[in-house]
């Protein structure tokens, strides 16, 4: 994916914003309302230029987003064998998907986190393919995985230099900046 300028891949602008900016209500008790709620926050800044579906149902990631992004959300992760279905459906999903975005919600310790790092780092490999400029080969990765760790109590500095496609997230950054004080 060719970057331009200072503008953000759509994966770095998701990644970023999903982080720092969605709020969801920790009050829900279940993941889908969870999906429910960030597939709203994406509506509401991406639907204008992207498709954004639920792709439940569908052997596929919680929610993709214009065929080559899938999100897979999971809500208090914490066994060993939870950690190791993920990590198969993360591996099913790069058939899928080009860029997928892990998020770990509520009561997700460290260790947890620590160990769905460490497997998405296994399931993306490097590859060699010929640079046609120098005649050597060079190391490209195909596919991308973000692991995103959120949980209530959280607060996470919003990056204010994120300005995709629309201006509206950059000041929701700057009204966030301006309430917690920074």
């Amino acid at each position: 994916m060719f970057n331009f300028g200072n503008q953000p891949s759509l994966f770095e602008y998701l990644k970023d914003n999903i982080a720092h900016l969605w709020q969801p209500n920790w009050n829900m008790k279940e993941e889908r309302q969870y999906t429910a709620d960030l597939m709203d926050f994406l509506d509401k800044h991406l639907k204008k230029t992207h498709r954004i579906r639920p792709e439940d149902g569908r052997g596929l990631a919680d929610i993709g987003i214009d065929g080559k992004i899938g999100i897979e959300l999971k809500l208090d992760l914490h066994s060993k064998s939870e950690i190791n279905r993920l990590t198969g459906q993360i591996q099913d999903y790069l058939e899928d998907y080009e860029q997928v975005i892990v998020l770990l919600l509520g009561k997700v310790s460290p260790s947890v986190v620590r160990d769905v790092r460490y497997n998405m780092r296994k399931l993306v490999k490097p590859y060699e393919e010929p640079d046609p400029l120098l005649g050597n080969f060079r190391k490209v990765q195909s596919k991308e995985i973000a692991v995103i760790a959120r949980s209530p109590g959280q607060v996470s500095r919003p990056r204010t230099n994120n300005n995709y496609d629309d201006n509206s997230l950059l000041s929701q950054a700057r009204r966030l900046d301006k309430k917690l004080g920074w």
